[in-house]
C-alpha cells in the first residue's frame, strides 16, 4: 500500500542526507500524518487570516479579484 506521507518522509530524509545530515533526527520525527498536516494547514490558515486583519487596518484602498472556478463536475 501506497502512503503519500511515508513517501514525503523518505524524500525528506534523503535529501536530508546530501545538504542537512545533522538535521536527519529531527525530519524523521515529524509527524506527516493526515490528522497533522490538517491541524497545521489550519493553523497557518489562522495565522494568515490574523495577519491579514492586521494588515487591513492601515490600508488606504483595496480591490478584491474574483476568478470562476470549477468543481470536479465542472458545473460550477
Amino acid at each position: 500500500m501506497f502512503l503519500e506521507e511515508e513517501f514525503v518522509k523518505t524524500c525528506m530524509l534523503k535529501a536530508a542526507e546530501l545538504v542537512g545530515p545533522e538535521r536527519q533526527q529531527a525530519l524523521a520525527s515529524i509527524s506527516l500524518s493526515r490528522n497533522t498536516v490538517a491541524e497545521k494547514v489550519g493553523e497557518l490558515a489562522g495565522d494568515l487570516n490574523s495577519q491579514l486583519k492586521d494588515n487591513i487596518k492601515s490600508f488606504i484602498a483595496f480591490s478584491i479579484a474574483i476568478d470562476e472556478s470549477t468543481d470536479v463536475t465542472d458545473v460550477a
